[in-house]
């Protein structure tokens, strides 16, 4: 009765090893280089938008700087809670998309918060 058990277990795991998933394309890789690109590009922005908008409103940059924080901030943690709640509801795509224009439309706020 062992042996049969042992033999049971023995063929279940070698036949586990050799169905791994296969990246044919690269594609894993592609997507973790996208996802990497993202999060650069979001913390490249944090570190040069002071100087950004020292040189183009010189006089109005410190009112622009205190605002862009927490524009951000409010912004992702109500896009968070959201789609925590109703995330289910919506497609891939329509979440992203969605994510992009909100964003574009906060990089605008402080601007005109500042005239």
């Amino acid at each position: 009765e062992n042996d049969v058990s042992d033999e049971f277990i023995a063929d279940v795991g070698s036949e586990s090893i050799n169905d791994d998933p296969k990246d044919h394309s690269n594609m894993v890789y592609f997507v973790c280089l996208l996802l990497g690109n993202g999060i650069l590009c979001a913390y490249n922005f944090l570190l040069s938008a002071p100087d950004y908008y020292y040189d183009v409103y010189p006089n109005k940059a410190e009112r622009i700087l205190t605002l862009i924080v927490p524009v951000y901030t409010v912004t992702q943690i109500v896009g968070l809670v959201l789609t925590i709640v109703y995330g289910h509801l919506f497609s891939f795509t329509s979440r992203i998309l969605a994510s992009f224009i909100v964003m574009g439309v906060t990089l605008l706020f402080p601007i005109v918060t500042s005239y």
